[in-house]
């Protein structure tokens, strides 16, 4: 992570930043920003600034990619007035506002814990607005100096946008490319890396881009595969998404068989959809052919973490930390590994390494609020929310806000929550089935919901238990069985969930419907609980010492 300091940055103009004649106009992803005119844009639509919130977002431009300190921002922002940080939050807030106005991500302004704010995307000069006309007799008296200056200033431009040119332009020698030399491949995984939506949906049109001049490039389908399958997994968006990067990825593979990439996305596509079968075949085979490649042995290692198999998941994960030890979200999946088995503290630690290795988009801290919330800590996953809300994902938040507060038996607030998730569109259809399931089971649950509860819950039993992998949602359909009065059958679901792990039985006995369970029903309820309170403490005892608590020890 950088470290924030004053030092002059390259995109840093000569003249004051609050000079609105010398002002540079940018594109920051999807929005152009004009300081001079305190204006954001995104295509026909428009958002003025306030000054200091325009001045801030100028600050955080010139000193892109670094992390910017509170105090940098009051010194270069507020240096002659004698106010507290608390006003650098109030114009970021209105700056995320100005941002989600115009309907783009407010994480575009990044919150770094205990450090400041950064810019998530990097900053293009979008356009040079007129300078002021020099007076005459200047330039009749240095015609060569002057001439030598614009010379120089045209190259230097030219050199800074060479990479763009050639994305734009497209020349007919770069047809001749291929693999991960092909620039739109470059671009595209650079965007999709970052793990945020809007620069996810950036990574699909460079990739789409890239395929309509190069239709038959593995790479190229392959790494669009991945990031619509990520379009539907990790942020929420429709099932065609999956459908589609699954055709994707078939078609790589075919093109490509000895591809380790193309298998990779395979994998990825076959998990999200649920086939978890096809997806571990994948890996393998992409592990293979590519031993170096630690994204398909996590993806895989993912798989058994779904699967509750935390003996499996977590010596991969520890193995694939060591291999990438700057790798955040590797240690954020160590973590819920930890969680999962209650080692609240370790889980913790790694945690926080992931924050200050970088754990920046607000989707990758999601999971670990999730283990939280499943694993029966609702109010830390709240305080992790509350951290969360301004720079997240609205689906993510809404559906993780609804769960955890359900969880601590906020239902006033769960059901707000569920409720401002339905109004979204579009959401995927299992986020809305989970919510629909948690939601009826509150007391002011609407009426109209229990239709809507009713299809979900015939779709999870048509699909079966092997068909529905995820915990969480197993144990939703055995408590929805368990107020219908199916105990036999909630009673297969519920040992089905627990078994597969993150599931705390504490949680399981807190819910009303296992709590008005009777006779034979809660015996055996009971009993099942308390084995599998005895296989977690087991799992915990061996789990393998953490190499980061091994080396603590020996100093």
């Amino acid at each position: 992570m950088h470290e924030a300091h004053a030092s002059a940055s390259p995109l840093r103009p000569q003249a004051s930043v609050y000079d609105a004649d010398a002002a540079l106009a940018w594109r920051l992803a999807e929005l152009h920003f004009d300081p001079g005119r305190r204006l954001l844009r995104r295509g026909s639509a428009r958002q003025s600034l306030t000054p200091k919130a325009a001045q801030v977002l100028q600050v955080l431009v010139e000193h892109w990619p670094e992390t910017v300190s509170r105090q940098l921002l009051l010194d270069e922002i507020w240096a002659d007035a004698d106010v507290s940080d608390a006003i650098v939050t109030d114009a970021v807030r209105s700056l995320r506002r100005a941002i989600k106005a115009l309907g783009a991500s407010p994480a575009l302004i990044r919150t770094v814990p205990k450090q400041g704010y950064a810019l998530e995307c990097p900053p293009q000069r979008d356009s040079l607005r007129s300078l002021p006309r020099q007076p005459r007799a200047a330039f009749r008296r240095w015609p060569l100096t002057a001439l030598l200056m614009v010379v120089l200033s045209l190259l230097g431009y030219a050199l800074v946008n060479l990479d763009r040119w050639r994305m734009t332009s497209a020349p007919v020698e770069q047809a001749q490319l291929s693999g991960a030399d092909n620039p739109y491949y470059i671009q595209g995984r650079r965007f999709y890396d970052r793990y945020l939506a809007a620069d996810n949906q950036r990574a699909i049109e460079i990739l789409r881009s890239g395929l309509d001049k190069h239709p038959d490039q593995p790479w190229l389908l392959a790494a669009l595969a991945e990031a619509s399958a990520q379009q539907f997994d990790a942020f929420g968006q429709p099932l065609h998404w999956a459908k589609e990067g699954r055709e994707l990825a078939l078609k790589a593979v075919a093109l490509a068989p000895q591809l380790g990439i193309a298998h990779r996305a395979s994998g990825l596509t076959a998990a999200v959809l649920g086939d978890h079968v096809a997806a571990r075949k994948a890996y393998a085979r992409a592990i293979e052919l590519d031993p170096g490649d630690y994204r398909a042995r996590s993806n895989l290692a993912f798989i058994h973490l779904s699967y509750g198999q935390i003996e499996q998941a977590l010596p991969l994960y520890l193995a694939v930390s060591q291999d990438q030890p700057s790798n955040p979200k590797t240690h954020s999946f160590i973590a819920l590994c930890y969680a999962a088995l209650g080692l609240y503290e370790r889980a913790e630690r790694r945690f926080q390494l992931a924050e200050e290795l970088g754990l920046s988009a607000p989707e990758d801290r999601y999971e670990y609020v999730q283990m939280l919330a499943y694993s029966g800590q609702p109010k830390r996953a709240l305080a992790l929310l509350d951290q969360l809300e301004d720079s997240a994902t609205p689906a993510s938040f809404l559906r993780m806000s609804g769960y955890s507060r359900a969880l601590a038996g906020d239902s006033t607030g769960a059901s707000a929550a569920y409720a401002q998730l339905f109004a979204l569109d579009p959401v995927s259809e299992y986020w809305l089935d989970e919510a629909a399931a948690r939601w009826r089971a509150l007391d002011n649950a609407p009426a109209t919901l229990q239709q809507r509860s009713d299809q979900s819950l015939a779709r999870a039993l048509q699909r079966g238990i092997n068909g529905l992998p995820h915990p969480a949602m197993r144990h939703e359909v055995a408590m929805r069985l368990f107020a219908d009065e199916q105990p036999q059958q909630a009673l297969q679901w519920l040992q089905a969930a627990l078994e597969a792990g993150w599931i705390n039985p504490d949680q399981t006995r807190a819910e009303p419907a296992v709590r008005g369970l009777r006779g034979a029903a809660a015996a055996k309820v009971a009993a099942l609980l308390e084995r599998i309170e005895r296989r977690r403490q087991r799992l915990a005892e061996q789990a393998p010492l953490d190499p980061i608590e091994a080396l603590a020890s020996s100093d």
